[in-house]
């Protein structure tokens, strides 16, 4: 799966009717430059049938399967009216095959986007995409600039504001959302000492017996869990039994490609450098219920050749954090589970976090997501949807305090020790963006690091400020794009402080 879920959680904005932009006349005439326009031309154009043939030629997982085309299209349309149309502020090419540029959309939103393209036969197809907040340009304030003669995003926050102020200023909004049908989750603003600034939830957990979310529902994880598996690793490298730059097949000797498990090691894994992509498709939909150890995915992905060698580049990859998964059943001898259990969930103190069960099912206290059938169609239990446990590349689920205390944890020193987490929470690639399993934004006071994840149904942010002694959670059972509207304009608030 391509990063669509850091898609979707950081072009939600009010919509407005897509404005076509060309691509600027002089980009390189490259492999991932031609996919960049005809993606360009598809969102901007809000013309079905640009989507339709985006999604087929580029885009879709599985481009002979017709459900996988489909959501891919629908994806991008979704994109064109959510965003308004991009245009191009600047560009630079990593690689034929890799670049990165500034876009900018309709409301005045900077982004900075990541594309990587990988030849599958004897085409281009794209292999990774990614946006993030690009942040003013120079000597500008920070947050989101209004559009040229419009006015400004409608949720950007005022700046300047107090803690208390900038709670309660968020919360107006969630209400207001909320009361418009449109976020039904739990937010969380707070300082690392526990005080609470914001810590309240909206709309409702279950729509069949209309039982309401509260500050203590849990909700799925998505990929944020792959910060468990990664201070797993972290665990196991300060006692000696890992090591960053020994290759995978040093610990799983058996692995199915072996060329790949002797080039590939775990900071390779641990970075979205090695090389896998992701297992998501038609079969991982057939094998879902079987799916229930980090051996078990190795079938969808293990036997397939990566897309670059180990090292070249960043792409985002869930197939790669799930082999860290069986790393760390194999150095530690106990199932993925039962370690992060006890080494980073009992360790914490989050009592009421964990994994679905094996048989199906969603825990009491635990909000079922609700995916949007289809663009402005009616909502549907993802609970068919969902990988059935969750596990190293992310899933499972957990409470606004549960990930305060996950981020209190962190920061002193009960997970891991103070150095080892500077290193994993700086930058290592993706033009220093992302670090050993976390994400990492900003510099100096505004400078932080966590996670996000989306998938149907569901939708999370976790970010802790070390300078300004904040975490923000933001959790929602509704699809990812109804949490990037309110973490996006608090993280600029809170990067203008």
């Amino acid at each position: 799966m391509l990063r669509t879920a850091v898609l979707a959680l950081l072009l939600t904005i009010a919509a407005a009717p897509a404005r076509a932009q060309e691509a600027p006349s002089d980009l390189p005439d490259t492999p991932v430059a031609r996919v960049f326009r005809a993606w360009l031309r598809a969102v901007n154009s809000g013309d079905s049938a640009l989507a339709h043939e985006q999604a087929l030629r580029y885009e879709a997982e599985n481009p002979s399967d017709p459900a996988s085309v489909l959501q891919a299209t629908r994806r991008l349309l979704q994109i064109g009216r959510q965003s308004g149309g991009f245009s191009v502020e600047g560009w630079q090419a990593a690689s034929p095959e890799a670049m990165d540029l500034v876009i900018r959309n309709r409301l005045g939103m900077r982004l900075a986007m990541h594309i990587a393209v990988a030849r599958v036969g004897e085409d281009w197809r794209m292999a990774d995409i990614g946006l993030r907040p690009a942040g003013p340009p120079l000597g500008q304030q920070a947050g989101p600039a209004p559009a040229q003669g419009g006015p400004p995003a409608p949720d950007s926050l005022p700046r300047g504001l107090s803690e208390s102020a900038l709670a309660d200023s968020v919360a107006a909004r969630l209400t207001g959302r909320s009361a418009a049908g449109q976020f039904d989750g739990a937010v969380l603003l707070a300082r690392l000492d526990g005080t609470a600034l914001l810590r309240r939830a909206w709309g409702l957990a279950d729509r069949r017996t209309n039982a309401p979310n509260t500050p203590e529902t849990a909700f799925a994880l998505a990929s944020t869990g792959k910060m468990f598996t990664s201070i797993a690793v972290a665990q196991l490298v300060e006692r000696g039994r890992i090591a960053l730059d020994s290759p995978l097949i040093r610990y799983v000797p058996d692995y199915p490609n072996q060329d790949f498990a002797r080039r590939a090691t775990i900071r390779h894994l641990l970075s979205h450098t090695s090389g896998l992509g992701h297992y998501w498709g038609p079969e991982f939909a057939a094998r879902r219920r079987t799916l229930l150890r980090p051996a078990d995915h190795l079938p969808l992905f293990a036997n397939n050749p990566p897309s670059f060698s180990p090292g070249e580049r960043f792409q985002y990859s869930n197939a790669g954090f799930m082999v860290l998964g069986l790393v760390i059943e194999r150095v530690s001898g106990m199932s993925y589970y039962d370690y992060i259990q006890r080494n980073v969930f009992d360790r914490a103190g989050m009592r009421h976090t964990g994994y679905y069960p094996a048989t199906g099912g969603t825990p009491a206290g635990v909000a079922l997501g609700y995916a949007a059938d289809g663009p402005g169609g009616p909502l549907v239990p993802n609970d068919t949807m969902r990988e059935l446990r969750g596990g190293p590349a992310g899933g499972g689920y957990s409470t606004v305090d549960d990930m305060l205390r996950f981020a209190q944890a962190l920061m002193d020193g009960r997970l891991v020790r103070r150095e080892t987490l500077a290193q994993w929470t700086s930058g290592q690639s993706d033009n220093g963006r992302t670090g050993f399993g976390f994400m990492v934004l900003g510099e100096r006071r505004a400078r932080a690091f966590g996670h996000n994840g989306g998938a149907p149904g569901m939708g999370t942010w976790f970010l802790v400020y070390p300078e300004q002694g904040l975490v923000a959670v933001t959790l929602t059972n509704r699809d990812p794009n109804l949490v990037g509207w309110i973490q996006r304009p608090l993280m600029w608030a809170l990067a203008a402080r």
